[in-house]
C-alpha cells in the first residue's frame, strides 16, 4: 500500500508532521521494492532509516507527552516499545535470511500498518490534546 500525503493526516505539530510526511516516503519506497522487485537495493537503507526514526521521533513525541502531560502516555510509550521490537526482529531476519520477498512484504505491511494505526489515529489525538491545552 502507497501512503499519499495530505492535510487531514497532519497531527498539528511542524516537527511530528515532517517525520511523518518522510516516514510516508520511505513506506513507498518499501512498497516500490516490493513490486518492482529492487528490494536489496532498498532494504538495507530503509531499516537505517526506521533505526534512526525510532530514535529521533519517539524522542520528540515524548518530549511533547512529558511537556503536555499526555494522559495516555504510558499506554503511547508502550505501543512505541512494541513497533522497536518489531523492526528489530525484522532487521535481524534481515541479517539472518537476507533481503527474501517474504520479509520485504513482511516489512511493508508491518511499518504501513504501523502508519495507518498509530499515525493515522493514536498521534492524532495526541496532536488534538496538545494543540487543545495549547489554547487554554
Amino acid at each position: 500500500m502507497t501512503i499519499k500525503w495530505t492535510t487531514d493526516m497532519s497531527v498539528g505539530v511542524e516537527k511530528i508532521d515532517e517525520q511523518h510526511r518522510e516516514l510516508a516516503r520511505r513506506i513507498n519506497a518499501i512498497y516500490k521494492a516490493v513490486t518492482q522487485d529492487n528490494g536489496p537495493e532498498e532494504v538495507a537503507p530503509v531499516f537505517y532509516f526506521l533505526e534512526e526514526y525510532i530514535v529521533r521521533h519517539f524522542t520528540d513525541e515524548q518530549a511533547l507527552m512529558s511537556q503536555y502531560e499526555y494522559p495516555e502516555k504510558d499506554e503511547h510509550l508502550t505501543i512505541h516499545n512494541a513497533f522497536i521490537r518489531d523492526v528489530l526482529s525484522l532487521k535481524i531476519k534481515y541479517e539472518e535470511e537476507g533481503c527474501t520477498p517474504e520479509l520485504l512484504e513482511e516489512l511493508q505491511e508491518r511499518v504501513s500498518d504501523w502508519f495507518v494505526d498509530h499515525v493515522m489515529v493514536r498521534d492524532k489525538a495526541l496532536g488534538l490534546f496538545i494543540s487543545e491545552k495549547s489554547a487554554q
